[in-house]
């Protein structure tokens, strides 16, 4: 089950990965999307400088270029304020990082707001910037890696194109051959054990699955 896990993270994060460059849409069917509660967070010149709200990730992401793990973030009609005009929770976020910071709120122009609110993601916190503090609410779509091991269901249906079945198969039986071996080179037949003992693989290191993309 977890060479599975691992076979399969691999393989999804390498097609998003890929689509990235060429059209994220290719990938939607990857895209899991929920509704997180924020929370406000007071300035603390020790911490975060500015007022301003955060919601923990449901979930793990996978580590995708430009923190594309967090896909978007969005009003969440149902949690905006009474009287807020609807086209509201058609604002785009913008994405910045904490370092950055600093220097977009000391411009007038680039300062979040109502209508031009920004994200900044902490690992496994993402802060929201500009956002009224009525707002109890949010749309969030994530690139979730799979659940831990205590967490899958074995007889949950994985999300992953078909025409990849193959290479993960090749992959759980490379880790599998690699995991077989190892009581072999242990066995006390009178070789040297710090002789190198070369082990086959069922995947070429020549292979794209060991490349960055498939």
């Amino acid at each position: 089950m977890y060479n599975v896990k691992i076979a399969v993270d691999k393989i999804r994060d390498q097609i998003i990965t890929k689509s990235y460059s060429a059209d994220i849409r290719q990938v939607s069917d990857m895209l899991e999307t929920f509704v997180v509660d924020v929370t406000n967070n007071t300035a603390d010149p020790a911490g975060i400088p500015w007022d301003c709200m955060y919601f923990d990730l449901p979930v793990d992401l996978y580590s995708l270029p430009y923190d594309g793990g967090l896909a978007w973030v969005r009003y969440h009609r149902m949690g905006l304020p009474p009287h807020c005009p609807p086209q509201l929770a058609r604002t785009q976020f913008n994405y910045y990082s904490l370092g950055e910071m600093s220097n977009v709120y000391e411009s007038e122009y680039e300062r979040p707001n109502e209508t031009r609110p920004g994200v900044a993601r902490d690992r496994f916190r993402v802060y929201v910037f500009g956002v009224n503090p009525m707002v109890t609410k949010l749309h969030v779509g994530l690139f979730a890696s799979l659940p831990n091991l205590e967490d899958m269901n074995p007889d949950e249906q994985v999300d992953i194109p078909a025409e990849y079945l193959l290479a993960v198969k090749k992959l759980v039986l490379d880790s599998s051959r690699f995991a077989l071996q190892v009581p072999e080179r242990l066995k006390n037949d009178g070789v040297d054990v710090l002789t190198p003992v070369r082990t086959e693989r069922q995947v070429s290191l020549n292979d794209p699955l060991n490349a960055e993309s498939v």
